[in-house]
């Protein structure tokens, strides 16, 4: 996503931002990750974990009477604090993950604050655009991973993953099954900012917009309390309200992102509508692509290995390497 032109400015002439000066704003922030907040905690850095605790997130829960069929989903939207119970499997809750800041670049790459303390510019200047090459590997990944047959997965848990993504690219254009609340029951003050408005575009990739964002749960095992996500987050709250409006196309290997023109209206957002490219597998072979190509893409490391996405001298350079696939027929997600 790109650096808002007045937040660049900000920070570039050194002037006071929300309060504070970019050197107590670095030393406020985490360090090397203070671009990614700047963006998803609307340029403020001093807002502490309880801060949202009472705005609305939306966080899909989905289950499967049959595997072999369609899955069952229900929007929970409630808010932050609403969360807490709701453990996730590896540890901590559903609200400890909220708000989602979407995929963030390694620390180490393109640091934000070099070690004398001071600001790198040329480095704030470049994360958006490398953090977005990563955000379309990541989503040509995962729909690589969909396509991968149970024994290609090293466990249940993962397989289980695999296979709920790839009933949500089928299920793109559907609606949640059931809602708690029902939408017009919800508040529509500012406490509900970060969740995806009824009447707006976005309304029509829904669910796939909660995958990408990494709010789409399913209970570890039946009946279980646990809950296991189902994508990690690849874009973020600001992005899925503001941004960018998803749907699937099943008849190309490429996505697009065009404007949303709204002439004669008070503009609101999102601002985009991205298509996905989700087309029918590839009979794999040599003619067209094989399964273990398949699979080396989609489990490659962003580090190190066959395709990785940063370089080798991490901390050196602000060279990329792999975004794309490196096989044919794989579907290209960068829009």
């Amino acid at each position: 996503m790109p650096i808002p032109s007045h937040l660049l400015n900000l920070l570039s002439s050194g002037n006071i931002t929300n309060g504070f000066s970019v050197e107590k704003l670095s030393d406020v922030c985490s360090d090397n990750n203070i671009l990614a907040k700047l963006l998803e905690v609307d340029h403020n850095c001093t807002k502490s974990d309880k801060y949202y605790d009472d705005d609305y997130f939306q966080v899909l829960i989905v289950t499967e009477p049959n595997k072999d069929t369609g899955f069952e989903t229900t929007l929970l939207t409630k808010k932050k604090k609403e969360f807490e119970g709701m453990e996730v499997l590896g540890g901590g809750t559903i609200a400890d993950k909220l708000p989602s800041l979407g995929v963030e670049l390694d620390p180490k790459f393109l640091r934000i604050k070099d070690d004398d303390g001071n600001i790198n510019y040329q480095n704030l200047a470049k994360y958006p655009t490398a953090r977005f090459m990563l955000q379309c590997r990541k989503l040509s990944q995962l729909i690589a991973k969909t396509w991968l047959p149970k024994d290609s997965f090293k466990d249940e848990l993962a397989a289980t993953k695999a296979r709920l993504a790839r009933k949500f690219f089928f299920a793109a254009n559907l609606q949640p099954n059931n809602f708690d609340p029902e939408p017009n029951q919800i508040p529509t003050g500012k406490e509900t900012e970060n969740i995806i408005q009824p009447n707006r575009l976005s309304q029509q990739g829904l669910q796939l917009s909660l995958l990408f964002g990494g709010l789409v749960y399913t209970p570890s095992a039946p009946g279980s309390d646990t809950y296991l996500r189902i994508c990690e987050p690849i874009f973020s709250n600001y992005e899925l309200v503001y941004e960018y409006a998803l749907r699937v196309s099943w008849d190309t290997f490429y996505a697009t992102r065009t404007d949303y023109p709204q002439p004669g209206n008070n503009p609101v957002p999102p601002y985009y509508e991205v298509v996905m490219s989700y087309p029918p597998r590839p009979e794999l072979g040599e003619f067209t692509v094989k399964l273990e190509q398949v699979e080396k893409w989609a489990k490659a490391k962003d580090k190190h290995g066959d395709f990785p996405f940063y370089p080798e001298d991490i901390a050196s350079s602000d060279k990329v390497g792999f975004v794309h696939p490196p096989y044919p027929y794989i579907p290209l997600s960068c829009t």
